[in-house]
């Protein structure tokens, strides 16, 4: 009996020992898997943190490329702006001096005396200043402020009061305004009416 009892106990403790196995084999297993899920887990974090990084890259690189076109397109503009007022800072230097001529023509034809007003050498005179006038009116430049026109503080400086005229009406010209393509280069000079 002690023999069966022996060979029962080996079978026994065989069967313990393949339970333990399989046991063990099925934790592993279960390990293996946990840790596999894990990995996984681990890995997808990863990847969504990469992405993450990725798109936060992707807004700060936007942003940048943004504000670098807006900062090209105001320099274009500014240099285009600058290119402009250049060109008319360099026509109205040019340009005040001509007109400062005009107006001495202006009062000399003004002060010619009756009988010489049909004189050759005066009409050449005219005709020459007419010439220039129009030259200049051709590239832009126009006199402007007449008598009996309203008085605008963008075009003309009043340099008196009229008490004999309307109120915010043009009495006398002293000198008249200049503009080069609708700008002033130099205001009306005049004097406005205070009735």
């Amino acid at each position: 009996m002690t023999n069966k009892t022996q060979n029962e106990e080996i079978l026994e403790n065989t069967e313990n020992n393949n339970k333990d196995k399989k046991e063990n084999k099925e934790n592993k297993n279960n390990k293996n898997r946990e840790d596999t899920k894990e990995n996984i887990q681990e890995k997808k974090s990863e990847q969504e943190l990469q992405i993450e990084k990725l798109k936060n890259e992707n807004a700060e690189l936007n942003d940048k490329l943004l504000r670098t076109t807006a900062d090209i397109q105001n320099m274009k503009r500014r240099s285009t702006e600058e290119r402009v007022n250049a060109r008319f800072d360099g026509a109205k230097n040019l340009l005040l001096p001509i007109t400062k001529t005009i107006d001495d023509l202006n009062r000399a034809f003004s002060h010619i005396p009756e009988d010489l007003q049909e004189n050759e050498f005066i009409k050449s005179l005219k005709s020459i200043e007419e010439n220039l006038q129009k030259t200049l009116s051709e590239q832009g430049v126009d006199f402007f402020a007449e008598t009996s026109e309203k008085f605008d503080a963008n075009l003309h400086d009043s340099m008196m009061m009229d008490p004999n005229t309307e109120k915010d009406i043009i009495a006398q010209v002293f000198e008249k305004g200049v503009s080069l393509k609708g700008k002033v280069v130099r205001h009306a000079k005049v004097s406005v009416g205070s009735k």
